[in-house]
């Protein structure tokens, strides 16, 4: 990483996680690989955030028939005749 990147997450990574702006949060999570174990636990609620973010997309392009493949995967009953919606907040 480049110097006046290594300042930048250093700024960063200086605040609480509360104070961090979209952007930040952003690079935060694009330099998630140079970050210790520690700084990931301070900073999970935002990069766990992403991961729930990735998983709605998914489960939001699914069809019904991913969507029901998905719930039987994770042991989620569907009722009969259920939405896509539906299923989708089942899974969720």
């Amino acid at each position: 990483m480049d110097e006046a990147s290594k300042r930048t997450l250093d700024g960063i990574l200086a605040k609480r996680p509360e104070e961090l702006n979209e952007l930040e949060i952003s690079i935060l999570r694009a330099r998630r690989s140079y970050l210790k174990e520690s700084q990931k636990r301070d900073f999970a609620v935002h990069l766990k955030q992403e991961e729930t973010q990735k998983e709605q997309k998914t489960l939001s392009q699914m069809n019904k028939a991913e969507l029901l493949a998905e719930a039987e995967a994770k042991g989620v009953k569907v009722p009969e005749g259920a939405t896509n919606e539906e299923i989708r907040s089942l899974l969720q």
